[in-house]
């Protein structure tokens, strides 16, 4: 097989899913792509996690510099594509990969927390903050003064004296005014510029690879670790009827069978679509969402699509004893 059929490259968005795991890729995770002519006439790639591409016979004994992309990488990713690589690429498993992802997640996620604990408390940018809304306040106070002491000057002109002397002093508080006022502005840029950069390391911080949305609470999560430990240990034939005796869809890879399992000791059977009241649900751990693809009704088949959060949805009892 020809390296011109791979290639590497970052997720440009979490849309892709991975053909090995069937998990989304993230984005900005490095991913590989295997491209195939589709009809004869228009190629298409389906993408991978780089663990989850198996490089058996066909692809063990090509070079991955000569793969397009490749000197696009990262220092780091060209090093982790060399180790893949010369290791044989003996790809990860889906609980393997799962079970690292949640992980790496869990452990991103202590981070920022711990991060956000350490935050202290700034005294100093509190009193200023007060000071400068105080002034603001003064400042707008100012201005309806100096223009009524204006229309009274014009009106009586025995007082034209002390109304000059008036407008003179308003003119001073107002060139005072002025000069606080620029100094108002010149903090505000500068707590926008704070703000922006804040805003720019919240945002770097939500395109980590390592971060993935779980439909779980810590505490559910916990358990679905357990239990992908646990089904990983059983045999094909057991899972599937397990899903059988709990109403669940038995079709799948030995993979996809241990993620139902574990999904439906942790949560539950996954009911019938209240909808159309015919499609089997199938649930996206990823996202938390339910989405119904419909059913064969006799020989049509019945399209639904609906969507459901995790609050619409109420799981049954999971049955785990097999007779």
């Amino acid at each position: 097989m020809s390296a011109k059929e791979l290639k590497f490259d970052y997720a440009s968005s979490s849309r892709a899913g991975c053909k090995g795991c069937k998990m989304k890729i993230q984005k900005n995770e490095l991913r590989i792509g295997l491209e195939t002519l589709f009809q004869g006439e228009h190629t298409t790639t389906s993408w991978r996690h780089l663990e989850c591409f198996s490089l058996g016979r066909k692809y063990k004994d090509i070079d991955p510099k000569e793969i397009e992309g490749y000197y696009d990488l990262k220092k780091e990713d060209k090093a982790r594509v060399i180790d893949y690589f010369e290791g044989g690429g003996q790809k990860k498993s889906v609980v393997d990969k799962l079970i690292s992802t949640i992980t790496d997640s869990e452990k991103k996620k202590k981070q920022d927390d711990d991060g956000d604990d350490n935050q202290v408390y700034d005294y100093d940018a509190e009193q200023q903050k007060k000071k400068n809304q105080q002034q603001k306040e003064k400042k707008k106070i100012t201005k309806p003064k100096l223009k009524r002491k204006l229309s009274s000057s014009s009106e009586e002109e025995d007082d034209s004296s002390d109304s000059e002397d008036d407008f003179d002093d308003s003119e001073t508080d107002n060139s005072g005014s002025d000069s606080d006022y620029e100094k108002e502005k010149a903090i505000q840029r500068k707590n926008q510029h704070k703000k922006l950069a804040r805003k720019k390391k919240s945002k770097g911080k939500s395109k980590s690879s390592t971060e993935i949305n779980i439909g779980y609470t810590p505490e559910q999560l916990l358990k679905f670790k357990e239990n992908l430990k646990l089904y990983e240990k059983k045999t094909a034939e057991y899972l599937k009827a397990l899903l059988g005796i709990n109403n669940q869809p038995k079709t799948g890879t030995k993979d996809e069978l241990v993620l139902k399992c574990a999904d439906g000791k942790t949560l539950g059977q996954i009911p019938i679509c209240s909808e159309c009241g015919g499609g089997k649900l199938r649930y996206d751990i990823q996202t938390g969402i339910y989405k119904c693809p419909g059913y064969m009704d006799d020989d049509v088949f019945q399209h639904c699509g609906k969507k459901f959060t995790n609050e619409q949805i109420v799981r049954l009892p999971w049955i785990d004893d097999i007779i």
